[in-house]
């Protein structure tokens, strides 16, 4: 634990700090401390334990994999965690979008791949003395704050404009700062070890995909299924509605994402095993009609 804490950046070591004197003061506060344990209880429901705890062994064989081929090392343990708590856990609470955009898979790969990852690499790598950074980081979050407020209420379209202006003022000043830095100390920036952190959370990303693929399709069988059983009694009828979904969309997402949004007047009206044929059926028409689209 003290070698990873070590292994912290002086950013990283303010947002720490910051975050644990949050957490301090959440649970000390009696009207928030009940809120916090509320909180805790809905995370640790079953299902969503389930989801994570698999999240975590995927990412854990993925990074045996990486080991094995000599793309993981025991110095990348940092990246690994941060990647995990930020990126994979976002992206797991969003996956749900999915079932309205399937090009949420495609934007994810793009993202990572973007080139705002690598100035975002070097600034993250250059970074001020902890004491700066502690004013840095609640100043940021601040501002940020304030835009959001800014946004919502169309009275501050003038602050919101100079609030813009200041993030984007900040945001020039640390890349110039991070960019010259790295100009400077080029040598001792463009390491085979650096290049290995700056390579591992897009690597990580890319890899990731497939369980989110499978995750979200999970969730959307799961979501049509509820549907079905809400307006199909006969259980029977149910279980053949089920079966011959499964079976005209299986793994494909485009597809089930099709069913979903064409079929949703039909899926009310079905009582027996001829009703859900016939929904099927004038949902292959359709698609047949408008070029499989």
């Amino acid at each position: 634990m003290l070698t990873f804490i070590n292994s912290l950046n002086s950013r990283e070591q303010a947002i720490g700090t910051w975050l644990f004197l949050f957490l301090a003061w959440v649970l000390i506060r009696k009207d928030t401390r009940a809120s916090v344990f509320g909180v805790l209880k809905a995370f640790f429901h079953k299902k969503i334990i389930s989801v994570v705890v698999s999240m975590l062994i995927y990412t854990a064989l993925v990074v045996f994999a990486f080991a094995k081929i000599g793309v993981w090392y025991q110095f990348l343990i940092k990246e690994t965690v941060f990647w995990i708590v930020g990126t994979a856990l976002l992206l797991l609470m969003n996956t749900n979008k999915a079932t309205q955009n399937i090009s949420f898979f495609k934007e994810t790969v793009i993202n990572s791949l973007k080139l705002i990852v690598v100035l975002e690499f070097i600034v993250n790598f250059y970074t001020f003395s902890y004491w700066f950074e502690l004013i840095l980081v609640p100043a940021l979050v601040i501002i940020g704050g304030m835009n959001s407020l800014a946004e919502i209420k169309p009275e501050h379209k003038q602050a919101r404009k100079f609030i813009n202006l200041l993030m984007a003022s900040i945001g020039f000043l640390l890349i110039i700062y991070a960019l010259d830095r790295a100009i400077i100390n080029f040598q001792d920036f463009a390491t085979l070890q650096n290049f290995r952190t700056f390579a591992l959370p897009p690597l990580l990303t890319l890899a990731y995909i497939p369980f989110l693929y499978v995750f979200g399709l999970v969730m959307a069988y799961e979501m049509l299924f509820v549907r079905l059983g809400i307006f199909i009694k006969d259980e029977n009828v149910l279980t053949f509605a089920k079966w011959k979904i499964f079976l005209l969309c299986n793994f494909n997402f485009r597809l089930l994402n099709s069913f979903v949004q064409n079929t949703g007047g039909e899926i009310i009206k079905l009582r027996s095993k001829h009703d859900v044929l016939s929904m099927i059926r004038n949902f292959k028409e359709t698609r047949k009609m408008a070029g499989g689209k």
